[in-house]
C-alpha cells in the first residue's frame, strides 16, 4: 500500500508539474489589456479588408489571443490574418526583429493551431524545432497537435522533449 501511495503521489506532481507548464504556454498578457484593445480598433478594417500594409504581427496575434480568452469567436479571421503577415516577414530579408526566421515559424504554427488546423500547425511547429526555435513551448504545441492527428506516439516523444527540455 505505500509503494502505492508514492507512485500516486510522484504521478500526481508530475502531472501538476506538467499542467502548469503548459498554462504558461497558454496566455494573455492581462497587464497589455489596453494595448490589445486600441490594436482591434486601430486594425479592424485592416483585418477585415485583408489590406496588409504597415501592421505589426505580434500585436495583431497579441489582439487575436487576447480575444479568444474573451471568447470572441473573430479571432480566427485574426489568425488568418496573421498567417499572412508572417508568411511575408518570413518571406522579407529583413527578420531581425525574429531572431531570423525561427520566431516567425513559430507564430505560424501557433495561428494555425488556435485555427485547429494541426495538419498545418504540425508542419510549421516541426520547422520551428528543426530550426532551434527558442521556445520549449513549440513542443507543447506540437505534442498536442500530433495528439490530435492520432500520432500518439510522437505526440508522447514531444511531450516528453516539453518536460525534460535539454540542458
Amino acid at each position: 500500500m505505500k509503494g502505492s501511495l508514492k507512485y500516486f503521489i510522484l504521478f500526481f506532481l508530475i502531472l501538476c508539474c506538467t499542467i502548469g507548464k503548459a498554462q504558461v504556454c497558454d496566455t494573455v498578457d492581462n497587464g497589455k489589456a489596453d494595448l490589445y484593445k486600441k490594436a482591434i480598433k486601430k486594425y479592424q478594417k485592416k483585418v477585415s479588408n485583408k489590406i496588409y500594409g504597415k501592421v505589426d504581427p505580434d500585436l495583431v496575434f497579441g489582439a487575436a489571443n487576447y480575444m479568444r480568452h474573451n471568447n470572441d469567436t473573430t479571432c480566427l479571421q485574426w489568425y488568418r490574418y496573421c498567417i499572412e503577415l508572417y508568411r511575408r516577414a518570413y518571406e522579407d530579408n529583413d527578420n531581425k526583429r525574429y531572431q531570423g526566421k525561427r520566431n516567425v515559424i513559430y507564430a505560424i504554427g501557433k495561428c494555425y493551431y488556435y485555427l485547429s488546423d494541426y495538419k498545418q500547425s504540425v508542419q510549421w511547429f516541426a520547422k520551428a524545432i528543426k530550426a532551434k526555435t527558442p521556445d520549449i513551448c513549440t513542443f507543447y504545441f506540437y505534442s498536442v497537435s500530433l495528439k490530435q492527428l492520432g500520432q500518439d506516439k510522437d505526440a508522447d516523444d514531444a511531450m516528453q522533449q516539453f518536460n525534460n527540455p535539454p540542458k
